[in-house]
């Protein structure tokens, strides 16, 4: 049986094949079923068509392709962006401890890659403000909560660490 140009002879079975996830440890494949040559794919194309009205109505922010998307943030305003996605990743994180629901309510979560990122750039604005003021140690450095101080200013067998709170 024949429908508007589907013609089934001479078609093949959908292949599976796996594009890997580098970003992956031990490098999992995201599995990918080709259709194309299929009965299916003819198919699927002619309804994807007959659903594009559908589509600009229900989901006006997706973009065709990579080209719009870079349009598109050209010409908007990325510090406000910016900052509303920080406020997405760090405000209200909910998880789960002994199946039970919490939710975050203050900070950055421990275990949150923007964790160290934002304790650094905390810590070193608050370093630079210091040392515009004063003379910098001769060995400074600091690892984590902890800020190891070795001053020219004191014997060299003094080690100076503050835990910072």
């Amino acid at each position: 049986m024949s429908m508007i140009g589907f013609d089934p002879q001479g078609s093949q079975r959908p292949r599976m094949y796996g594009l890997p996830k580098a970003h992956k440890e031990n490098i999992p494949l995201t599995p990918i079923l080709s259709m194309i040559g299929s009965s299916q794919h003819e198919l699927a194309k002619w309804l994807a068509e007959i659903l594009v009205p559908v589509l600009k109505l229900y989901s006006s922010n997706c973009v065709k392709d990579a080209f719009t998307f870079a349009n598109c943030i050209q010409n908007c305003n990325l510090e406000d962006t910016f900052r509303e996605l920080m406020l997405i990743a760090t405000r209200g994180v909910e998880f789960i401890f002994n199946n039970q629901m919490y939710k975050q309510l203050d900070g950055v979560a421990m275990g949150s890659p923007l964790g160290p990122a934002l304790a650094n750039i905390f810590v070193g604005f608050h370093e630079s403000r210091l040392f515009d003021n004063t003379a910098k140690p001769g060995v400074y450095s600091t690892f984590g909560m902890w800020m190891i101080v070795l001053s020219s200013l004191v014997p060299s067998w003094i080690v100076t660490i503050f835990i910072i709170n």
